[in-house]
């Protein structure tokens, strides 16, 4: 297997279109509420959320709360496509909420959890509080009517609703990457938080202040200062106003579409742009965190308040969803409890101070954001605020798990220098990804088990004041990594079993000084690299010639798993053993460093490992900094280098005194790149005047900027310096493809395996002999592998790991059949993680062409392809995927003709498609082949294929009828033989004669049945 991707992990998004279309517009609309697109129609002035400011208004808020969506989780969470029939539930109750509220003109805010913040009035609203209150009232009777015990199969989804009536204020937060949060708050969610609390199902509660303004006009009885509404007065009931369709101008079309995508992610964005908003939906292996923090000061009520910690060790931070509203935020809702904890006091409303809230937000986005995450709600409530991410939607990576921990880690770290106290739940594991909502009002969520047991998790951090708590799916991942400890296994609501937990603890290494480590035993222990001897060599001649030769880089690509790693731990140990060979005493001069896929913008993070080992640093910062002056003694400008040094605290174990000079940088961080890339390069120029150096880094596509203008300013102006660099296939960066097209470097790239070198990877795994290898296993190995090393060893481990083969004194034994294990779903991240690298539109021609199999014909492809989602050129589309190494020719077929490159891309395809996406392309598969039929009247050639797509397109009737038409036709054939060798041995006489006449009665047969 071999990917071949132009386009390096941080991808750059396709350039859209200035003019969106009227199709585009409207589906970036649903996912903004009304008042915010209003806000901007209403400011004509106004470009981007930044220039937004803070407004207040009187308005109703109404809060829906849906009970029975967890139980009705539980319920489908292990059973096959469980997930999707949760979702279709969700969204189906979803749009009839949607459509009842527009219709009596509420706007949805918030999709929180399963409950919906909708509000009733806005800024240039005329109309008085007290019919916005009786708007919403009316809405939330007429909800509890149509919608009251919805039948979702086993389980009955019932209702909550609460309306208050204040003043609400609205913010814009955030802004990293030009990503911004719609903030709504007031006292108003701490009215409905105290109604919800004495709301039965299928009751509507007004709080006080709204039952005030509405009382003459309504029925209703008083419960502990909230009033349960029974209904409105006939007389007084108010004909319905539903939400007016937004009509935006031709002028301001390009205007509010660049304003609507700071309100939207990225990767939503593209796949809208694309015209996939239709087929958003997908099955993925994905790393969720849920973080509640406490100890946020605002304004509340006239006055500073600081968010109270629950007083109870048995009462989460996140109580229930009733208690999230209490105070000014509104907030996801999660039943974890009951609250007990103390309120502010009633002052009046005087305003909102949202500085530390915006910090805590662009805290949580620049390191979600680091990680390729995705911020998928922030909501605060006077108690603290719940954020979640999740990593492995829209870019996956085979080490999502531990992007999720790592991002726990500093979040928890940055908000702990603010004064903020956190608490956070890690889980991995399959999920729904995609909208949740309506076409008219929808939200871009993730469902599943693992969803919900992130919640629970961090609410168990917080009852036992853990900080953070780990799965054991993530700790399969991350255990090594962050040095996660297991603890005693806890009960959490919805599950019978006890949950294994960790506790994440300090990173294995020390990111400030470098991904990289020093060389040791455990780097030289790598396999041997089967198959690269021809890179090995050019290698192994680069440092015949090096000493006194100008620097010379070795750049090698590959795609990943294809043994990059293997080839550089190679790579030091032939040149270990060159030098001791020669009687060269460079041990000391070989250095060995990684980019780092989560800090890779930290400047010098590679070089910061690097040159710890050429000068021999320690953990003791003054034996370094004497090390250090040495160095820098002999230098023509030590002057300068001297003054500057200190500057290296943040790469290296020193604490050298600041000087005048380095503090004058403090914010002019280009220069002090500079000052620092300039005593880089001076130290490594006089470690070459001794003796040659061999720098050795992995993934160097995660490299920062600096780290590449200092890598190719020494190997433009030094001597003796050899760099092997490791990238994986498609580096876009600029500076990277600059040194490769540089005669000072070999550029090659690592291509699959052999059949012989993957045996041999496969025997020296436990040192056995390619004999002990069967040829079935072999054969089968290679096959799912294609030639790549890594997955050739993970489905070795899988097929032990499921007992399919054992090892018996010096041979693979295969115990049973080998396809009885499910192969692509273990090794789905890895693949996931390199289909990703395409663009939307390349990833949606794979996923459609994944239902026609492992061969695909471009003319049924077109032919199927959904309208929704139409690409301009699909030959286009076809010739990149072919050069990405996921689609390749059939031999000896036409060239309309294309086949999966390795049946494990076409199964992973295939099983991110939601069910009911597969079913409707199987029907579209199955109509083109029946017109291909009708036409040609041929069905022998596709009577298979129509059988096959109408049986996977759940339409039995149809595929027994095209079964049975097959065996008629095959009958008749027979039948026909037989009458034409009647007819050729006529002379044979009445018995041939009674023959004929048989086997015309069983023709005719034949004939009526078709």
């Amino acid at each position: 297997m071999s990917f071949h991707v132009s386009q390096s992990r941080l991808r750059v998004r396709t350039k859209v279109s200035s003019d969106p279309t009227a199709a585009t517009l409207e589906t970036m609309l649903s996912y903004v509420p009304q008042m915010v697109i209003s806000h901007y129609l209403d400011n004509p002035q106004l470009e981007s959320p930044e220039e937004a400011k803070p407004e207040h208004f009187p308005a109703a808020v109404l809060f829906v709360d849906i009970s029975g969506f967890t139980s009705l989780n539980e319920q489908y969470a292990k059973q096959v496509g469980g997930i999707e029939i949760v979702t279709k539930h969700i969204n189906g109750y979803f749009k009839l909420l949607v459509e009842l509220i527009q219709h009596h003109g509420g706007d949805v805010l918030k999709f929180a959890g399963d409950a919906l913040i909708v509000a009733f009035g806005n800024s240039v609203c005329t109309e008085s509080l007290e019919t916005q209150v009786l708007r919403a009232t009316q809405c939330g009777l007429e909800i509890q009517d149509k919608l009251q015990s919805y039948d979702a199969g086993s389980i009955k989804l019932t209702l909550h609703i609460a309306v208050g009536a204040g003043t609400l204020w609205t913010f814009h937060l955030g802004g990293i990457n030009r990503q911004y949060e719609f903030f709504p708050v007031g006292n108003v969610f701490g009215q409905i938080s105290d109604a919800l609390d004495k709301s039965k199902s299928g009751e509507v509660f007004l709080s006080a202040p709204a039952w005030e303004l509405v009382s003459d006009f309504c029925e209703g009885e008083e419960q502990d200062g909230d009033w349960f509404v029974s209904c409105v007065k006939k007389d007084y009931q108010i004909p319905t106003k539903p939400l007016p369709r937004l009509n935006i101008p031709v002028d301001q079309r390009e205007r509010i579409a660049r304003i609507l995508r700071s309100y939207i992610s990225i990767g939503i964005q593209d796949r809208i742009d694309a015209g996939q908003s239709q087929w958003l939906a997908e099955m993925r292996r994905i790393s969720v965190l849920f973080v509640n923090l406490q100890g946020l000061k605002f304004q509340v009520q006239g006055k500073k308040a600081e968010s109270q910690p629950q007083t109870s060790s048995n009462v989460s931070p996140l109580s229930s969803s009733t208690q999230l509203l209490k105070g000014v935020f509104p907030t996801t809702s999660l039943n974890f409890g009951q609250d007990d904890s103390p309120q502010p006091e009633e002052e009046e409303d005087q305003g909102f101070d949202e500085m530390q809230l915006n910090e805590v937000l662009k805290v949580a986005q620049k390191v979600i954001f680091r990680g390729e995450g995705f911020l998928r709600q922030f909501l605060v409530d006077d108690k603290g605020c719940t954020l979640i991410a999740v990593f492995g939607v829209f870019t996956s990576h085979a080490d999502d798990a531990i992007r999720a921990v790592h991002a726990a880690l500093c979040i928890k770290n940055q908000l702990k220098s603010l004064g903020l106290k956190s608490y956070m739940g890690v889980t991995t594991g399959q999920a729904f990804c995609g909208t949740v909502g309506c076409s008219a009002s929808q939200e871009y969520a993730v469902v599943g088990d693992i969803v919900n047991l992130s919640a629970r998790l961090m609410v168990a951090s917080y009852k036992g004041q853990h900080g953070i708590l780990c799965d054991s799916e993530t700790n399969e991942i991350a255990g090594q990594k962050f040095n996660l400890k297991p603890l005693e296994p806890i009960m959490v609501k919805g599950k019978k079993d006890l949950i294994p937990i960790f506790l994440p603890r300090k990173p294995s290494n020390d990111a400030r000084h470098g991904s990289g480590i020093p060389i040791s035993e455990t780097h030289l222990k790598s396999d041997d690299c089967f198959g690269r001897e021809a890179e090995i060599g050019i290698v192994f001649e680069s440092l015949e010639s090096l000493v006194g030769s100008d620097s010379f880089c070795i750049a090698c690509e590959g795609a990943e798993g294809m043994g990059k790693t293997k080839l550089s731990m190679q790579v030091i140990k032939m040149a270990l053993s060159h030098w001791e060979l020669t009687g060269s005493n460079y041990h000391s001069r070989i250095a060995f460093a990684s980019g780092d896929s989560i800090a890779h913008d930290t400047p010098f993070l590679a070089w910061s490992s690097i040159f710890n080992q050429l000068l021999g640093f320690t953990s003791d910062k003054k034996e370094n900094e004497k090390k250090l002056k040495e160095k820098l003694v002999d230098i023509e400008n030590r002057n300068e280098c001297f003054t500057y040094a200190c500057l290296l605290n943040e790469l290296l174990p020193l604490d050298i005194t600041e000087t005048k000079s380095a503090r004058s940088l403090v914010n002019n961080t280009a220069a002090r790149e500079e000052k620092i890339k300039m005593i880089l390069l001076e130290l490594i120029t006089v470690l070459l005047k001794s003796a040659p150096i061999l720098i050795v880094i992995d993934d160097c596509q995660w490299l920062d900027s600096a780290s590449w203008s200092l890598l190719y300013t020494i190997l433009s102006n030094t001597s003796s310096c050899l760099f092997f660099l490791c990238s994986r296939k498609g580096n876009k960066v600029e500076l990277y493809k600059t040194i490769c097209d540089s005669v000072n470097t070999c550029h090659m790239e690592l291509h699959p395996l052999d059949t012989a070198s993957t045996i041999k990877t496969l025997a020296h795994m436990h040192d056995i002999d390619v004999s002990g290898i069967p040829k079935d296993l072999g054969d089968f190995v290679c096959g799912k592998s294609q030639g790549n090393p890594f997955l050739a060893k993970e489905i070795i481990k899988i097929l032990f790991s499921n007992n399919i083969i054992v090892k018996e004194q010096n041979a693979y034994v295969v115990q049973k059949p080998l396809d009885s294990v499910n192969i692509s779903s273990n090794l789905t991240a890895i693949i996931t993680a390199n289909f990703d690298l395409l663009d939307p539109i390349e990833q949606m021609v794979l996923k459609v062409a994944s239902i026609l199999g492992t061969n695909v014909d471009l003319t049924v492809l077109d032919s199927v392809f959904p309208q929704e989602a139409r690409v301009s050129d699909l030959e286009e589309e076809i010739v990149a995927l072919k050069k990405a190494g996921i689609l390749g020719l059939v031999p000896n077929m036409p060239e309309t003709t294309c086949m999966f490159a390795n049946n494990l891309f076409q199964e992973v395809a295939y099983n991110m498609l939601l069910e009911s996406y597969r079913i409707k392309l199987h029907e579209a598969a199955a109509e083109h082949y029946k017109k291909v039929f009708e036409r040609t009247d041929n069905l022998a050639s596709v009577s298979n294929l129509l059988v096959f797509h109408y049986e996977r397109a759940g339409m039995k009737e149809k595929a027994t009828y095209y079964k049975n038409r097959l065996l008629a036709r095959k009958r008749w054939a027979n039948a026909y033989k037989v009458v034409s060798t009647v007819r050729h041995w006529g002379s044979l006489g009445e018995n041939l004669s009674r023959s004929s006449s048989e086997a015309r009665s069983v023709g005719s047969e034949v004939y009526d049945e078709m």
